[in-house]
């Protein structure tokens, strides 16, 4: 493994355990901010790495969010947990494939079906 694999894995498990917060982690590692950002937006296979860090991290707040819910009966976890499934749907509707499925059941359910 080359000097800049590792390192990029490296700041790929410290972002993971620094909750994404870019600063702490390209801290820790000794990156600077400006060779994270280049690898994000230059590097096809490190921001896939990254986005799959930034899912995983996602969903153990959907995680917790759920288990707050369910266990604790806190009412603003049950609505963030809310707001992050509409924000997922919304974020779907948008993708061209599935826009023109809900395109035809909206067309064969009317209003009801949004």
């Amino acid at each position: 493994m080359r000097n800049k694999e590792k390192r990029q894995k490296h700041l790929l498990i410290a972002l993971e355990e620094e909750h994404d917060n870019v600063s702490a982690a390209c801290k820790r590692v000794g990156v600077s901010r400006d060779t994270f950002y280049a690898w994000r937006n230059g590097d096809k296979l490190f921001r896939e790495q990254y986005l799959g860090v930034q899912e995983r991290l996602l969903s153990k707040v959907d995680t917790i969010l759920l288990d707050r819910a369910l266990n604790k009966r806190s009412t603003k976890a049950l609505i963030a947990l809310a707001e992050r499934t509409l924000d997922n749907i919304e974020d779907l509707k948008n993708i061209e494939g599935l826009k023109s499925l809900h395109m035809a059941k909206v067309a064969r359910h009317g209003n009801r079906y949004q």
